[in-house]
């Protein structure tokens, strides 16, 4: 017998809608037998004009401070990603009591294209991922990650929705 899904991608980013994602993806890789990849894709997220300050007359100060923002942005990023490699390494525990084999891959840029680029790379048969809610200028200014995997996952695509507060 052929398994519909042999490789399920969970993208997962410790928002509160994360533990129903994960729930889900594997609810799904237990029912199918299938290996179940923990993804976290982090933006990278820096203000720019505190990394590349303007130049005033004596630019050493703003080269200054253009070098201590950098450092503080770099060891946010590597914080980021330990506490990142946590949450996942957590997940995977939790895959395994219940035989689940699982991968784990951290990914830094636009997570969009990072989830879909890890399901074309790992041929991937199904992507499940969370949906915020956000609809008319707040998608627009937000950007939705889930609309973007809709459009250009290379398989099928489970999206979780946020179920809203009462």
């Amino acid at each position: 017998m052929t398994h519909a899904f042999q490789k399920i991608l969970v993208a997962v980013d410790r928002s509160p809608i994360s533990p129903q994602v994960f729930a889900q993806a594997l609810a799904q890789a237990q029912v199918f037998h299938a290996t179940l990849i923990l993804l976290s894709a982090t933006e990278l997220n820096y203000n720019n004009f505190a990394l590349n300050p303007p130049m005033y007359a004596g630019g050493m100060a703003a080269i200054t401070l253009s070098q201590s923002a950098a450092e503080i942005y770099l060891a946010q990023q590597q914080q980021e990603s330990a506490d990142g490699l946590v949450f996942l390494q957590d997940l995977a525990r939790q895959a395994d009591k219940v035989g689940v084999v699982t991968e784990i891959s951290q990914q830094l840029g636009d997570p969009g294209r990072s989830i879909c680029d890890v399901a074309k790379t790992q041929a991937v048969d199904l992507i499940v991922l969370g949906r915020r809610g956000y609809s008319g200028l707040n998608e627009l200014w937000m950007g939705s990650v889930s609309n973007y995997v809709l459009h250009h996952a290379p398989c099928s695509v489970l999206v979780i929705q946020t179920v809203a507060a009462a």
